[in-house]
């Protein structure tokens, strides 16, 4: 059964908006949360207001355990613009939607920083689409949180969004740890599902410690460095040809390792390494970077994509997870992926 509402809203400047939220009857196993953080909230909406609101959404929540001044200090660091609406898919654990300069970055950022949801992936305009429910299966099984942008067919209006349900739910019908949560596409506590996206999340129980996972940018030049040594000169340049896949698969490596916990400073590990590492300043090396650098997100995807199929062919283990030659033959292949888009 479809429900209809119909909710006008008073915004700043006595400008009018009419909201249509389309709610349909969702499986059991799908629940959504809605919350915000009081002390926070910057809005001309009143609590009875909000209270209105709020009845659209099967649990309004509020958000106690974050500081305030941690949570300004954040927007502030991200350029977010004016105080966002809180969506839960479970207590404890939770997305924003930002408006501003950095908002899908601010996303990942947030939950990482505030939730346990240690992975999380972003999915932009010219970067990976998601078009097909095979794909969509795909992307979910493989991931613990899953945005799906305005840019896929996915996540465009509501029809789309209770299409997507439809589609995605019979995939997890016995699975009671994943839950769908509306991403609205205005500011502030304004409800609205005429471009949102959605958030997918499971296994959110896994938590690792980042402090031994994660390599500092220096731990990685000098691993880099190290490995490259046989490929240099007396004089300490790398050799123009012989070595120098080798040598990017060895930037790759860390590259992933830092890029899957640190996704926000990408650019800066990418220029770091370049400044750092003596590669040959020809063309090849430069179209090779520019290419690591834009397809961060697909590296790692690809790379973790070949690790679970080894593991599911039996040739891999929990225990050689991280074999260094098993790695490079995964990367040596996305390298020549790289080079022939």
């Amino acid at each position: 059964m479809l429900l209809l509402f119909f909710v006008k809203f008073t915004l700043p400047h006595e400008v009018n908006y009419t909201v249509e939220l389309s709610i349909n009857s969702m499986p059991k196993n799908v629940t959504f949360f809605r919350f915000f953080i009081p002390s926070c909230r910057i809005s001309n909406l009143s609590a009875n207001e909000f209270s209105e609101a709020s009845k659209y959404f099967e649990h309004t929540m509020t958000f106690s355990h974050v500081n305030c001044e941690k949570f300004k200090l954040f927007c502030h660091q991200h350029q977010i613009i004016g105080f966002p609406t809180f969506l839960l898919c479970i207590p404890g654990r939770g997305t924003l939607q930002f408006t501003g300069p950095r908002k899908a970055q601010a996303m990942v950022d947030f939950i990482e920083e505030f939730t346990n949801v240690t992975k999380s992936y972003y999915y932009r305009k010219g970067r990976t689409k998601i078009n097909n429910k095979s794909q969509l299966d795909y992307f979910i099984r493989h991931t613990d949180c899953l945005v799906l942008s305005s840019y896929s067919p996915y996540a465009r209006g509501s029809k789309v969004f209770r299409k997507t349900m439809n589609d995605v739910s019979p995939i997890y019908k016995d699975d009671r740890d994943v839950h769908f949560v509306e991403f609205s596409c205005l500011s502030g506590l304004y409800p609205c599902l005429y471009s949102p996206a959605f958030f997918i999340f499971k296994n959110q129980q896994r938590v690792y410690n980042k402090n031994k996972m994660v390599p500092s940018v220096e731990k990685i030049v000098n691993l880099i460095n190290k490995k490259c040594e046989k490929f240099r000169t007396t004089n300490g340049n790398l050799l123009p040809n012989s070595g120098l896949t080798q040598n990017l698969t060895d930037i790759l490596i860390h590259f992933i390792d830092f890029y899957k916990h640190n996704q926000n400073q990408h650019r800066a590990v990418h220029n770091y390494i370049e400044n750092k590492v003596n590669l040959p300043k020809n063309d090849f090396v430069k179209q090779v970077m520019r290419k690591i650098n834009y397809y961060g997100e697909e590296i790692l995807l690809s790379y973790q994509s070949g690790i679970a199929e080894m593991k599911s062919n039996g040739n891999l283990s929990k225990n050689n997870a991280d074999n260094l030659e098993i790695r490079y033959n995964i990367i040596t292949k996305l390298i020549s992926l790289l080079l022939s888009s």
